[in-house]
């Protein structure tokens, strides 16, 4: 099933694990133009320099350990080589980038994750979150890029994680896939379209559903905005996490 106005209701968020919003319930008009502009910003640092800032989350089903998850651009083509030799499987690959600013100008980070503050908000207002933690960055999806079918596992202290898809729907044209595919609590699968208006949030307070990005494919160049929240420290869940 296909959603980008979520069937989800915001008081289930818990129940079922996930969220999928819009981001003019949080953002008003003038906010989302200038959010068009911050978004042209983002993909452009990703074009000039490719070469030198973007890493490529690049992980091999079953080795844990043994190799670094994370390489520089420069690394990926002989990680290629390396699988194909070795007739092994990948768990994700996708790149992520977070944008050099000088201090007197706006930061895309700061701007988005301010965004993430009124949706939190929303949802946790009983939570002292850590906001000034940098736990995520810009995202870029190629052709060939995906994560498998996973859950994130135990992680102390994690409120949530947020996806603020930046892509337009024009540039989605012609099925470029990247979809987010998550399983609710009540078993329900919803494949999330990554594009802009559009924004994702998956409980980790109390949850920890299944989820997977579709392959990307016909050339789409698929962004988004992602950080993981924390508590403050010394704070606790009220309740045992569903594992």
């Amino acid at each position: 099933m296909y959603m980008n106005s979520t069937p989800i209701q915001p008081n289930d968020l818990l129940n079922e694990g996930a969220y999928v919003g819009n981001m003019m319930d949080f953002i008003n008009d003038d906010e989302y133009n200038e959010m068009l502009s911050v978004i042209e910003k983002v993909k452009d640092y990703s074009v000039v320099n490719r070469d030198t800032e973007l890493n490529c989350r690049y992980s091999i089903n079953g080795e844990e350990g043994n190799y670094e998850h994370r390489i520089p651009f420069s690394e990926v083509n002989d990680r290629d080589v390396y699988i194909k030799k070795n007739n092994l499987t990948i768990f994700q690959k996708w790149y992520e980038y977070t944008i050099k600013t000088h201090p007197e100008s706006l930061d895309p980070f700061d701007y988005f994750n301010n965004f993430c503050k009124r949706i939190l908000n929303y949802f946790y207002p009983d939570y002292h979150i850590n906001y000034g933690a940098r736990t995520g960055g810009f995202t870029l999806y190629e052709d060939g890029h995906f994560i498998i079918d996973h859950k994130d596992g135990n992680n102390p202290n994690r409120v949530c994680v947020i996806i603020i898809y930046l892509s337009s729907e024009l540039e989605y044209n012609n099925d470029g896939g990247g979809e987010l595919v998550i399983k609710t609590n009540s078993q329900k699968e919803y494949t999330i379209k990554p594009i802009l208006g559009t924004f994702t949030l998956l409980d980790f307070s109390q949850n920890d559903i299944h989820h997977q990005v579709n392959m990307v494919k016909n050339g789409f160049k698929r962004y988004s905005f992602i950080n993981f929240f924390y508590l403050k420290e010394g704070q606790k869940f009220n309740t045992k996490k569903i594992l």
